[in-house]
């Protein structure tokens, strides 16, 4: 098994491992004294998972991944509190490192942001899960001078407002942050 993420449901207090078993992703359910025998994550239809990344929502037992796989498509699925679904592809270049994508939640209103390289310009994508729907994709470009596309993304909410704050590092050795209000970019 290549790799393992896991990730926790607040409200339940139940764990989940999320892992790639070399072709596909698979799942098993801590319940405070074993772990679920493991799972496939039928919802997911990437090929081989290389990066992936797990957040929890902060209001219910809903957990978000992102998963980058090996031809460097990035997707993000939900988990409802009993099964996977909700798949989105967040981009179809497949240009782009495995480590750019990434996953936090607003902690007040309890929706997931995802973010991702998208294109060559240097522009970062994000949608936007809000319990039962995506939002379109949208992008927020770098700051002028910045060289190239997103390589690495780190994300993280503020627990206090729904603000997140968003870190990026460029293929040309470039590092730049934004802040999200809940509503939208700015650098305050």
């Amino acid at each position: 098994r290549r790799g393992r993420f896991g990730g926790r449901s607040f409200f339940s207090g139940r764990g989940i491992l999320v892992w790639n078993t070399g072709t596909q992703l698979d799942y098993s359910i801590w319940n405070g004294t074993s772990w679920s025998p493991a799972q496939v994550i039928s919802a997911y239809t990437g090929t081989e998972p290389r990066q992936i990344r797990i957040a929890s929502n902060p209001l219910s037992n809903e957990i978000t991944i992102v998963v980058s796989d090996k031809n460097k498509i990035d997707r993000a699925l939900v988990w409802n509190g009993s099964s996977w679904g909700n798949q989105v592809q967040l981009d179809s270049d497949g240009g782009h490192n495995f480590t750019d994508v990434n996953v936090a939640y607003e902690q007040k209103t309890g929706r997931a942001m995802v973010v991702y390289a998208s294109g060559t310009a240097g522009a970062v994508g994000y949608n936007l899960w809000n319990g039962s729907a995506w939002s379109a994709a949208a992008t927020l470009s770098p700051p002028a001078g910045s060289n190239n596309y997103a390589q690495w993304t780190v994300v993280a909410g503020d627990p206090n407002s729904n603000r997140i704050v968003l870190g990026v590092e460029s293929n040309g050795k470039d590092a730049w942050m934004n802040v999200w209000s809940g509503t939208a970019w700015g650098l305050a």
